[in-house]
């Protein structure tokens, strides 16, 4: 057992060669620190104002709100919403983000455990056996084994005088929220992946449908054509013409089947599945009529809840804490440390009082003769910053974009919207006005199938509109950033130097 009347002189001794020591090194900082200086470099980048861009035209819509979480419940297709729910579920880009996360997490937690005291305990246990040959009488050194024990506590604690460790906790943790937010962003996209292929699904197996009822209207024109011929009041040029729309007419719908599959294929790719798990899916029943609508303040509100917008703001934060980091290292570092335990050889004599030693006191350091790697870290950093500025900014006029092209071609698609459907209802119009001239008499059957196929022609361009009218409105919800919400964050400033 130690004694305290034995600790105590020893401890308080050491706390006044510390203090002394400690005294001295903080009156050297200054002149110390008079040999390390940052280099004269311009300006960092300031972030670019979201509302500087040149957009309000370009962004001019009906005023709205953005989607809300789980949007795609809106299309009214629950085969969408079970299919989504998988995708999130089962997709490796999404379990690679959360990965990611993970490891950033990490980080932050390692960066963490510099900006406070350190405190480790070891014991050890041993034999140990020592020369009899090293110039000293015989029978001064011991020749036989002798244990050997050790417990001793070693504490360390860097004072971080300039900010340093505190600027990496800081970085790290910014790279960690980025990581966070990118696992929202790896969520957007493959939802909205999902969605839109869904959608080009739906109008491509209504493509199908219309290519079968094609050539079943142009195999009944040519058994008509062929009649004709047989009856001598058509020739075998007007037969030929009819075989080569049915030939067509087979090829356009092999295509059209063909990329159904590959739709099918790469839905079941998104899902995370095999490909015979797309063959399952059945016909795609979406509501068209369902809108999507961009904000009245759409620039700054683009800044807060894209993904994307939020996660590069975040990395431009950290890139500008670590120039603090960097700045740190010109200045000098003092850590305090401290040892203290049990030492003896002979295990029966190390619980004694006379075992215990000591080594406490601080530790300066300053790096006069590593200024080129000094420099180099902080030009590094400064460089990292306008990098991740740059990085910022052009997502921002990327996003601004998105929005502006999805607004476009959903105007261009209501156009095109409404004239299809004008079309639809001449084309209805004209065959209802057919088959009443054909059931009267009037006309042969030909005039008939020539309707039938433009109204099949008009039917699959609506249908093909409204299934793009659903992409372009699914567009501009991932432009918009789906149902993201950013936690409040300050916004990024340049760094002082």
């Amino acid at each position: 057992m130690i004694l305290s009347s034995t600790l105590l002189p020893v401890v308080r001794r050491d706390r006044a060669r510390t203090r002394q020591r400690l005294a001295c090194l903080v009156a050297l900082t200054p002149l110390l620190a008079g040999c390390a200086t940052m280099p004269d470099m311009a300006p960092p980048l300031a972030p670019l104002d979201a509302t500087t861009p040149a957009a309000s035209v370009s962004l001019a819509a009906d005023p709205g709100t953005f989607p809300a979480d789980e949007w795609w419940t809106h299309l009214g297709d629950s085969q969408l919403d079970a299919l989504i729910a998988e995708g999130l579920a089962n997709s490796p880009t999404v379990d690679l983000a959360a990965a990611r996360l993970a490891a950033a997490d990490a980080q932050a937690m390692q960066a963490g455990a510099a900006t406070g005291p350190g405190l480790v305990l070891d014991a050890s246990v041993g034999g140990q056996s020592m020369s009899q040959n090293q110039g000293f009488p015989p029978g001064l050194i011991p020749g036989n084994l002798r244990s050997t024990g050790r417990i001793a506590g070693s504490f360390g604690y860097d004072l971080d005088l300039w900010g340093r460790n505190r600027a990496a906790l800081r970085a790290a943790r910014g790279e960690a929220d980025a990581a966070r937010v990118d696992t929202a962003q790896a969520r957007l996209a493959l939802s909205t992946s999902i969605a839109a292929t869904y959608a080009r699904l739906a109008g491509q197996m209504a493509l199908v449908d219309a290519s079968r009822q094609s050539l079943d209207t142009a195999r009944a024109t040519a058994r008509l054509t062929a009649d004709r011929v047989s009856a001598g009041l058509d020739n075998r040029g007007a037969s030929a013409m009819a075989n080569s729309r049915v030939a067509e007419a087979e090829a356009l719908l092999a295509a059209a089947r063909q990329d159904e599959l590959l739709l099918r294929h790469a839905l079941a790719a998104l899902l995370g599945a095999g490909p015979d798990r797309g063959l399952a899916i059945t016909a795609p029943r979406l509501n068209a009529q369902t809108a999507a609508t961009a904000p009245a303040n759409l620039p700054l509100d683009l800044v807060g809840r894209r993904p994307d917008l939020v996660s590069a703001r975040l990395r431009a934060q950290a890139a500008a804490d670590r120039i603090g980091v960097a700045r740190a290292d010109f200045y000098p570092s003092i850590n305090l440390t401290a040892v203290a335990g049990l030492q003896s050889i002979g295990l029966s004599d190390l619980l004694r009082g006379s075992s215990f030693f000591s080594n406490i006191g601080p530790a300066l350091r300053l790096p006069i003769f590593a200024r080129n790697g000094t420099e180099g870290r902080y030009r590094a950093a400064r460089a990292g910053y306008d990098q991740a500025v740059a990085n910022y900014d052009q997502a921002l006029l990327d996003a601004l974009r998105d929005v502006a092209d999805a607004l476009v071609t959903k105007r261009a698609i209501g156009e095109q919207l409404a004239a299809a459907r004008s079309g639809l209802a001449s084309a209805g119009e004209a065959r209802r006005i057919a088959e009443l001239r054909y059931r009267e008499g009037v006309t042969g059957q030909l005039p008939l199938l020539v309707a039938d196929q433009g109204l099949i022609s008009a039917s699959r361009s609506l249908a093909l509109l409204e299934s793009q009218s659903v992409s372009a409105d699914i567009a501009l919800i991932r432009a918009l950033g789906g149902g993201f919400a950013a936690d409040s964050s300050p916004e990024t400033e340049p760094p002082r130097d």
